[in-house]
């Protein structure tokens, strides 16, 4: 399975977002519901801010309510980065994400 940018192209996202003002840069485990990705696990990214999710994954403009997106991508353990700790743990990483070890166990 060919991967995705979700960490880069929505790390530069919330770069374009007012710093620390409510907007996340989000990793967490999708279970795959069609084709390909049925049932398999990975680990994704997406922005939050408030109730929606912003997902600017391979050329996507995606938003939608949170609890939307959460229940299509059956969507489990988060982690939530504010501005300054995404920008911080880039530059200590030198990577776009995934910096949490819970997720080494996930392609």
């Amino acid at each position: 399975m060919k991967k995705g940018d979700c960490f880069k192209a929505n790390y530069d996202a919330l770069l374009t977002k007012p710093f620390n003002k409510g907007w996340f840069l989000c990793h967490g485990v999708v279970t795959g519901t069609a084709g390909p990705v049925k049932d398999l696990q990975y680990v994704h990214a997406w922005l939050e801010y408030q109730e929606l999710v912003y997902d600017y994954s391979n050329g996507a403009k995606l938003i939608m309510p949170k609890a939307l997106y959460y229940m299509m991508g059956k969507i489990d353990n988060v982690v939530r980065y504010n501005s300054r700790q995404a920008l911080i743990l880039g530059v200590r990483y030198k990577t776009y994400g995934c910096w949490d070890e819970m997720f080494n166990a996930y392609p």
